[in-house]
């Protein structure tokens, strides 16, 4: 939730580039979150590339984010007619989307993997 929140605020304008986050401390007790639970999502934040942090300073917004969407494909198998979907596709989105695919060849628990991994990752799972 934090991470949704603060990362759709930076790519809305609402927070703006190289404005300071809330402490970690002062963030838990203001929306009233675990200090933990703060801490992983402000480096989450970071990993992802919408903040940055500074040493006895505090965290601070990078900007905004590049606006293509992530989309995650998942096929059950390759073959030559699953690659005519996946490029046309492609060619459909062309650069409003970043387009990555994962196989599960018909393993049940493969897929559960493969979703788990990536929950709240992408902006759609196809």
């Amino acid at each position: 939730q934090i991470v949704h929140a603060v990362s759709m605020a930076i790519d809305n304008g609402g927070l703006k580039p190289h404005s300071k986050l809330p402490s970690i401390n002062d963030f838990s007790k203001t929306y009233q979150y675990g200090r933990d639970t703060v801490e992983k999502a402000y480096r989450q934040l970071i990993e992802e590339g919408y903040i940055y942090a500074v040493p006895a300073k505090g965290y601070y917004v990078v900007g905004k984010k590049d606006k293509k969407l992530k989309v995650l494909l998942i096929f059950n198998k390759l073959s030559s007619y699953k690659k005519i979907i996946y490029y046309s596709f492609i060619d459909t989105l062309q650069d409003r989307a970043v387009v990555d695919l994962q196989v599960h060849h018909y393993d049940i628990r493969r897929l559960e993997e493969i979703l788990e991994a990536n929950m709240g990752k992408y902006h759609y799972y196809v």
